[in-house]
């Protein structure tokens, strides 16, 4: 009974003294990311490969889904110049900024918007939002593989 004292006790003392470093650490990591991304060099949305992490660009269109209501995600396409597109699952997303780097809302349709993360091929039986086959990537971030959206 003791020891349960003890180590209850210890944990909440490293986790009161932890808080300073992970409130400094979430302040500073953004910026550093959006810094990195901003070195990266964009990549049209037909060269980009599944599993590799590339910053596409494009336009935001509106979703066209197969079930009758809107999705639920906020999910969306971008659109680049040549015509490709890449469906954006942003309710993941370890961030969404404005051109400022201030927080921003999800992207309305013909936003133009840069997305840097790690993409996997369309998968049927996760992707119903799609209506179509002329979507070959996803980009939905994990806690492993951010993601990022950017208003331009």
């Amino acid at each position: 009974m003791l020891w349960d004292l003890l180590l209850v006790t210890l944990a909440k003392g490293v986790s009161a003294a932890a808080q300073p470093v992970l409130r400094w650490r979430a302040r500073t990591e953004g910026p550093r990311q959006r810094a990195r991304i901003a070195d990266m060099p964009t990549t049209p949305i037909a060269e980009a490969h599944a599993g590799i992490r590339v910053r596409i660009a494009g336009t935001v269109e509106a979703l066209r889904a197969r079930a009758p209501e809107p999705s639920r995600t906020g999910a969306f396409l971008v659109r680049d110049g040549s015509g490709a597109a890449a469906l954006v699952q942003p309710a993941s997303a370890a961030g969404i900024y404005a051109s400022d780097g201030s927080p921003a809302a999800r992207p309305g349709a013909g936003t133009c918007v840069d997305v840097c993360g790690v993409a996997r091929a369309v998968d049927a039986a996760l992707d119903r939002e799609l209506a179509d086959g002329a979507v070959r990537l996803v980009f939905a971030g994990s806690e492993r593989d951010p993601l990022f959206v950017l208003h331009r």
